[in-house]
C-alpha cells in the first residue's frame, strides 16, 4: 500500500472511530516513520484500549519514553480513554515534559495593534477565467456568493492533513481533487480565495496559530478573508470547515 493510501485510510478509521480497522494497520502504520510517534502510535493505543487490549497502556508509556508529547491533537481522544485512569495526571506530566522550549519567544511586540496588508491571492486573467467557469454562478450579493462558493469549496473532497500540493494554483487543485486526491486546510484555503477573487470579492489568506504552535500536528490553520461590501468589513471564512 502506498504512503498516501495508508495515510487516508488511518486518517479515516480514525475518525470514524472504527478501531479494529486501524489495529489491522498498526504494523504499516509502524512503518511511517513521519507519523508513528506523533499520531498513528497514540490513535493505536487508544484503539487498543477501547477493544479491551491489555497492552493499551504500555503502548502509550512506550510511546512517552520516546518523546511523544502533544496532549492537544489528541485529547479527545484521550479523554474518552486513559483519562479515566488513575496515573493519567502523572502520565500527562512526562508528556509535557517532553515539549521542546520554542526557539524563539516573543516578549514584546513593537506595534500593540497590527493589522494585515491587503495582499489579494489572485490568479492571471486566463487562469482566474477557467477557475470562474468551474464555480456556482454569483448571487445576488457579496454575501450569497461568498456563502455559496464556501460550501462549493467544503464539498469538493475530504480533509486530509498530510497533503499538500506545491505552489498556490486553484486549478490544478481541483485538477487533482476530480482524480481523487484529498488535500488540507491549505489547499481548501487557496481554492476559497482565489475563486472569492475570480468573482470579484476581494479575498485573502490567513494562517491561525494555537499556543505552542512551534511543537506538535496540527499547531496551525489556513482561512480566508473576504471583503463583503455590504457588511463593510472582512469576514473570515474557513474553507475545510464550511464555518464563518
Amino acid at each position: 500500500m502506498i504512503v498516501d493510501e495508508l495515510r487516508a485510510r488511518g486518517i479515516d478509521h480514525v475518525r470514524a472511530r472504527r478501531w479494529e480497522d486501524l489495529l489491522e494497520l498498526q504494523s504499516q502504520l509502524e512503518l511511517d516513520n513521519e507519523y508513528w510517534l506523533s499520531m498513528w502510535g497514540p490513535a493505536c493505543a487508544v484503539a487498543a484500549y477501547h477493544l479491551g487490549h491489555a497492552d493499551a497502556r504500555d503502548l502509550l508509556v512506550d510511546l512517552v519514553d520516546a518523546g511523544f508529547y502533544d496532549l492537544v491533537t489528541h485529547q479527545e481522544l484521550f479523554a474518552e480513554t486513559f483519562e479515566s485512569e488513575p496515573d493519567w495526571p502523572q502520565l500527562r506530566a512526562r508528556m509535557l515534559a517532553n515539549m521542546p522550549a520554542p526557539p524563539v519567544e516573543l516578549l514584546d511586540w513593537p506595534t500593540a495593534t497590527p493589522t494585515l496588508p491587503v495582499s489579494l491571492d489572485r490568479l492571471d486573467s486566463e487562469a482566474a477565467s477557467r477557475l470562474a467557469t468551474r464555480l456556482p454562478a454569483p448571487a445576488a450579493s457579496a454575501q450569497e456568493t461568498a456563502l455559496a462558493l464556501l460550501a462549493w469549496v467544503t464539498s469538493r473532497w475530504r480533509h486530509i492533513g498530510t497533503k499538500h500540493v506545491a505552489g498556490r494554483d486553484a486549478n490544478l487543485i481541483l485538477d487533482r481533487v476530480e482524480q481523487g486526491e484529498r488535500f488540507a486546510c491549505r489547499e481548501y484555503t487557496i481554492v476559497l480565495t482565489q475563486s472569492l477573487n475570480a468573482l470579484g470579492i476581494p479575498a485573502r489568506p490567513m494562517a491561525l496559530f494555537r499556543p505552542d504552535y512551534h511543537a506538535g500536528l496540527g499547531t496551525g490553520h489556513a482561512v480566508t478573508e473576504a471583503w463583503l461590501d455590504e457588511l463593510g468589513r472582512w469576514v473570515v471564512l474557513d474553507g475545510q470547515n464550511g464555518a464563518t
